[in-house]
């Protein structure tokens, strides 16, 4: 004897696959989305990154996209930073959001990760400014070269 399964059973059975193979196909499609979009707004990302850390790092650089972009305040007033020789990059973070010169330190790491820079920050005294960006301040922190010579 065999069992059969009932036509209203073997229905709802194919709409469940039916919706679990779009749903896959829409996030699949947004993924691939959102990671053209950081790239055309950040650049490409690290080589150092696996794949699942580029897609890690997408998805946050396209939700703080907001933070990176915009400054932590209007003024014009240059304040010097220091990068102690042998600092770690999770301390520098944390003095720069105390300084109040980026927003928000997750923001901040995911560039400084997705791009690569957090291997490259330098030892030395730099010159930031409050009004600019998380990413102004990123590139601002991979050269000590003054701006003037005296």
């Amino acid at each position: 004897m065999s069992k059969r399964f009932s036509p209203v059973i073997l229905f709802f059975g194919i709409l469940t696959l039916s919706v679990i193979c779009l749903g896959s196909g829409i996030v699949g499609l947004s993924v691939v989305s959102m990671r053209d979009e950081v790239i055309d707004t950040f650049g490409l990302p690290s080589p150092d990154l696996s794949q699942t850390e580029r897609i890690y790092l997408s998805v946050q650089l396209a939700i703080y996209l907001d933070d990176l972009n915009k400054p932590v305040n209007d003024i014009s007033k240059p304040k010097q930073f220091i990068i102690e020789h042998d600092e770690s990059t999770h301390s520098v973070i944390s003095r720069l959001k105390e300084n109040n010169f980026i927003k928000n330190e997750t923001a901040f790491r995911a560039y400084l990760l997705y791009t690569g820079m957090d291997k490259t920050l330098q030892a030395g005294t730099h010159n930031l400014n409050p009004n600019m960006n998380s990413i102004q301040i990123a590139q601002a922190l991979q050269d000590v070269t003054p701006l003037r010579v005296r």
